[in-house]
């Protein structure tokens, strides 16, 4: 299946773990609809990782337009990943990953808000980004809310010296991408983004809300995080009726 990046570090060197980038397990049709590319119809198609500001090199024969949109898909995920890889955001620190994202979403009609919370040492952002729905005759309360949630902090690095690059350059090699967060989670969150652009490129008026929770405490203690905004959200009456989580955590 097509992966974009793997992480490497000290602490998991034993098991790099593939992205989170969308691959097969879900309906080909729908994910064609919702990002505007459709990466799954090429199922188990080779993708050579690319250089920065290159396209990817998708080595499966398909249509040439597909191909070429495919590509433009993954040079911008990479791009905005390596972005995000490059910003030192330890827990709790959030290093200006959420402004970055903010200025990306705000010009596609998100309401961003800023819910941080925790204690002055140890302070947490957040933030909740909303689109709301064309409402196309429908009542507000049947307008469902589709949110993508993820975190923009990482572990901390360990002892530099046990790396091969510097965690925090995005480094290429062997045609994989090498960072802290290059896993967990900064690729889902470049793919979220680049996603809903292209699917608001095809669709600019959806019948469905879209929003992102993030936070800078999945790493940590998790007590001001994702818990805190979700539980602002239900005092104010903003339900939450899907969730598409990017962590790569595998379960087995």
């Amino acid at each position: 299946s097509p992966r974009l990046c793997w992480t490497s570090s000290p602490h998991d060197m034993k098991s790099p773990r593939p992205c989170a980038l969308p691959r097969r397990g879900c309906s080909r049709r729908r994910m064609t609809q919702f990002c505007g590319v459709g990466l799954h119809s090429f199922g188990s198609a080779g993708v050579k990782l690319p250089r920065p500001g290159r396209p990817a090199v998708i080595t499966a024969s398909s249509p040439r337009s597909l191909h070429r949109s495919s590509s433009h898909f993954m040079s911008r995920t990479l791009y905005l990943a390596e972005q995000l890889i490059a910003l030192p955001s330890v827990t709790p620190e959030d290093a200006g990953c959420l402004d970055l994202l903010a200025a990306r979403l705000a010009p596609l009609g998100f309401v961003c808000e800023r819910l941080d919370s925790g204690p002055t040492d140890f302070r947490v952002s957040n933030l909740w980004a909303k689109r709301p729905a064309a409402l196309a005759g429908k009542a507000p309360q049947a307008i469902k809310t589709v949110v993508f949630a993820g975190h923009t902090d990482v572990v901390p690095t360990g002892p530099l010296a046990q790396w091969s690059s510097d965690p925090f350059v995005p480094t290429h090699r062997d045609g994989k991408l090498y960072g802290r967060g290059a896993s967990d989670m900064k690729t889902s969150i470049a793919a979220f983004v680049v996603a809903v652009e292209e699917f608001l490129a095809a669709t600019p008026e959806p019948l469905i809300a879209l929003a992102f929770l993030l936070t800078s405490d999945e790493e940590g203690p998790s007590v001001d995080g994702t818990k805190v905004v979700v539980e602002q959200l239900r005092a104010r009456g903003e339900p939450l009726d899907y969730c598409i989580v990017g962590e790569p955590t595998s379960v087995e």
